[in-house]
């Protein structure tokens, strides 16, 4: 018997958990061998288009493959389509896809020693769209950010928050879950934020400002926008004083989602799988508009687009439009 297509998305949740929780590990582990082996971040074969121009490095290519064999082996049926990936995509009717970035944040895991994350999730194609169905975000600071999407904008988010980067099989994280389960000893394991019925949203810490902004052609971008360098008193008390990170996307999702970080704003057009933090953002009632303040659809509009080149941006994220209408209330002031 077939199953229904609440059960098919639960599926592809709990896979794109498993995947992504493998993966940051994976990660992790690639990582401190290249640094220990002083084979740092080289550049790998050009067979593979890297994003943005960038050749991908050996880490890069080793997390694509990784996480395409563990894809595949889940879910045969699936077409595996990665930030790594050549290959073009020409949908095909009733066509299940996996989109990955196998690594998001290579600088960044190599500089920084974190701010990076692993992104899967799951669409099909039918009525000439795209249909997204539920995915997974694992980032460097430990938290898996998972979603199901049941039509529309309506759809669940959790943050699972597990103890140690020892994540456990599919089966043993369910066990886990069932045994946990209002015990109150790790409030924050499977963890159901925003609507319908998870824990309401925090109001966000509107002055925590988040800026993709990886290269200074980037940040002068934002800065000509939005006038985030000024303070309205140089003596104001540290907490009102703003705080602005040029990291942020995807492994910024956890904080994005439980109100510590008020507002990321991407002054460019991106990939979507870049931009993946967003279905789970608006799942459980986030905002994001463009810089006309105009609201951007994300799960409807920008992720079912059928076009090759799939992208959003520029835009604002936060978890309600307080955050959004304290950006636009710093715009720089007109040359004199």
């Amino acid at each position: 018997m077939a199953k229904s297509t609440g059960a098919r998305v639960n599926e592809y949740r709990n896979i794109a958990i498993d995947v992504v929780a493998n993966g940051i590990n994976k990660a992790r582990s690639e990582l401190r061998t290249q640094l220990l082996s002083g084979d740092v971040n080289p550049h790998a074969s050009s067979a593979i288009a890297g994003q943005r121009g960038y050749p991908p490095t050996k880490i890069d290519v080793v997390m694509n493959d990784y996480l395409g064999n563990l894809v595949r082996a889940r879910v045969p049926e699936v077409q595996y389509f990665s930030e790594e990936s050549s290959t073009n995509d020409f949908p095909t009717q009733g066509r299940l896809y996996a989109r990955c970035d196998p690594l998001d944040g290579t600088t960044n895991a190599f500089t920084a020693l974190g701010a990076y994350a692993v992104v899967l999730y799951f669409e099909e194609y039918k009525n000439d769209k795209y249909n997204h169905l539920a995915g997974a975000i694992a980032s460097s600071d430990g938290t898996i950010v998972s979603w199901e999407h049941f039509g529309g904008s309506i759809g669940e988010v959790w943050i699972d928050w597990p103890s140690d980067f020892n994540w456990p099989s599919l089966e043993g994280r369910d066990e886990y879950l069932n045994n946990s389960a209002g015990s109150g000893d790790d409030p924050g394991f499977g963890k159901q934020v925003g609507k319908p019925n998870g824990t309401p949203l925090h109001g966000a810490k509107l002055r925590r400002v988040a800026v993709v902004a990886s290269t200074v052609k980037r940040w002068r971008d934002v800065i000509s926008r939005f006038n985030l360098t000024s303070e309205p008193d140089s003596n104001a008390p540290k907490e009102e004083q703003r705080w602005l990170s040029t990291l942020g996307g995807n492994p910024f999702v956890t904080p994005l989602l439980l109100g510590e970080l008020g507002v990321i704003i991407e002054p460019h057009k991106i990939k979507l799988h870049d931009a993946a933090y967003l279905i789970p953002l608006t799942l459980a009632g986030g905002t994001v508009v463009d810089f006309h303040d105009i609201d951007i659809p994300v799960v409807t509009t920008a992720f079912s687009d059928p076009s090759n080149e799939r992208g959003v941006g520029p835009f604002i994220a936060s978890t309600n439009e307080d955050g959004i209408k304290e950006i636009f209330k710093v715009k720089p002031p007109p040359p004199s």
